[in-house]
Protein backbone atom coordinates (compact mmCIF):
# COMPACT_ATOMS: atom_id res chain seq x y z
CA UNK A 1 0.00 0.00 0.00
CA UNK A 2 1.12 3.70 -0.66
CA UNK A 3 0.39 4.64 2.97
CA UNK A 4 2.83 1.90 4.28
CA UNK A 5 5.35 1.93 1.82
CA UNK A 6 8.46 4.50 2.32
CA UNK A 7 7.79 6.90 -0.34
CA UNK A 8 8.07 10.58 -0.65
CA UNK A 9 5.05 12.61 -0.15
CA UNK A 10 5.73 14.79 -3.54
CA UNK A 11 7.50 12.41 -5.73
CA UNK A 12 5.54 9.19 -5.15
CA UNK A 13 7.52 7.11 -7.53
CA UNK A 14 10.88 7.87 -5.19
CA UNK A 15 11.26 5.49 -2.11
CA UNK A 16 13.23 6.53 0.39
CA UNK A 17 15.64 4.44 1.92
CA UNK A 18 16.37 3.52 5.73
CA UNK A 19 12.93 5.58 6.33
CA UNK A 20 11.77 6.16 10.10
CA UNK A 21 9.02 8.36 11.06
CA UNK A 22 10.14 11.34 13.14
CA UNK A 23 9.60 11.12 17.23
CA UNK A 24 7.83 14.19 17.16
CA UNK A 25 5.22 12.90 15.20
CA UNK A 26 4.79 10.06 16.81
CA UNK A 27 3.99 11.79 20.47
CA UNK A 28 0.57 13.36 20.82
CA UNK A 29 0.87 17.10 22.42
CA UNK A 30 -2.75 17.49 22.87
CA UNK A 31 -2.86 13.97 25.25
CA UNK A 32 -0.24 15.17 27.18
CA UNK A 33 -1.27 18.61 27.68
CA UNK A 34 -4.70 17.33 28.62
CA UNK A 35 -2.79 14.87 30.83
CA UNK A 36 -0.89 17.14 32.87
CA UNK A 37 -4.22 19.70 32.72
CA UNK A 38 -6.04 16.58 34.22
CA UNK A 39 -3.64 15.83 37.15
CA UNK A 40 -3.57 19.61 37.94
CA UNK A 41 -7.20 19.71 38.57
CA UNK A 42 -7.45 16.57 40.74
CA UNK A 43 -5.74 18.16 43.18
CA UNK A 44 -7.31 20.55 46.41
CA UNK A 45 -5.89 23.79 46.18
CA UNK A 46 -6.86 23.32 42.37
CA UNK A 47 -10.29 22.80 42.77
CA UNK A 48 -10.75 24.97 45.11
CA UNK A 49 -9.48 27.76 42.76
CA UNK A 50 -12.16 26.31 39.93
CA UNK A 51 -14.95 26.77 42.49
CA UNK A 52 -13.51 30.22 43.26
CA UNK A 53 -13.52 31.58 39.74
CA UNK A 54 -16.71 29.77 39.43
CA UNK A 55 -18.31 31.66 42.44
CA UNK A 56 -17.00 35.02 41.32
CA UNK A 57 -18.26 34.54 37.31
CA UNK A 58 -21.41 33.76 38.40
CA UNK A 59 -21.60 36.78 41.19
CA UNK A 60 -20.52 39.35 38.36
CA UNK A 61 -23.14 37.85 35.68
CA UNK A 62 -25.85 37.98 38.64
CA UNK A 63 -24.92 41.87 39.13
CA UNK A 64 -24.72 42.43 35.62
CA UNK A 65 -28.28 40.90 34.74
CA UNK A 66 -29.49 43.34 37.42
CA UNK A 67 -27.83 46.45 35.42
CA UNK A 68 -29.78 45.29 32.34
CA UNK A 69 -32.72 48.09 31.72
CA UNK A 70 -35.77 46.72 29.41
CA UNK A 71 -36.20 49.67 26.68
CA UNK A 72 -38.88 48.96 24.07
CA UNK A 73 -39.07 51.53 20.92
CA UNK A 74 -41.77 50.73 18.66
CA UNK A 75 -40.69 53.40 16.31
CA UNK A 76 -37.59 51.13 15.25
CA UNK A 77 -39.23 48.81 13.68
CA UNK A 78 -41.34 50.98 11.18
CA UNK A 79 -39.12 52.57 7.85
CA UNK A 80 -38.77 56.09 8.74
CA UNK A 81 -40.26 58.81 6.31
CA UNK A 82 -43.91 57.07 6.22
CA UNK A 83 -47.17 58.26 7.57
CA UNK A 84 -47.34 55.94 10.87
CA UNK A 85 -43.66 56.26 11.79
CA UNK A 86 -44.42 60.09 11.38
CA UNK A 87 -47.28 59.59 13.46
CA UNK A 88 -45.95 57.55 16.21
CA UNK A 89 -42.78 60.52 16.64
CA UNK A 90 -45.55 63.06 16.74
CA UNK A 91 -46.90 61.77 19.08
CA UNK A 92 -44.64 61.09 21.45
CA UNK A 93 -43.30 64.18 20.96
CA UNK A 94 -46.67 66.27 21.91
CA UNK A 95 -48.70 63.42 23.83
CA UNK A 96 -45.44 61.66 25.68
CA UNK A 97 -47.52 60.77 28.86
CA UNK A 98 -50.80 62.17 29.22
CA UNK A 99 -53.95 60.63 28.12
CA UNK A 100 -55.36 57.38 27.76
CA UNK A 101 -55.67 55.70 24.69
CA UNK A 102 -58.89 54.63 23.86
CA UNK A 103 -60.97 52.75 21.20
CA UNK A 104 -64.24 53.32 19.08
CA UNK A 105 -65.99 49.72 18.02
CA UNK A 106 -69.36 50.06 15.73
CA UNK A 107 -71.39 47.92 14.85
CA UNK A 108 -74.17 46.92 12.61
CA UNK A 109 -72.98 49.49 10.32
CA UNK A 110 -73.61 49.10 6.47
CA UNK A 111 -70.93 50.32 4.65
CA UNK A 112 -71.65 49.95 1.14
CA UNK A 113 -75.73 51.41 1.80
CA UNK A 114 -74.42 53.97 3.70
Amino acid sequence: MRAESPRDACLCCWKKPNWKPNECSQKSLLTSAFRAYADLLVKLPARLAALFLTLILLGVSVWGVTQLEAEFDQNVFVNPGTYLRDHLEYKDEYFPSSGMEGSVYIVDVKVLCD
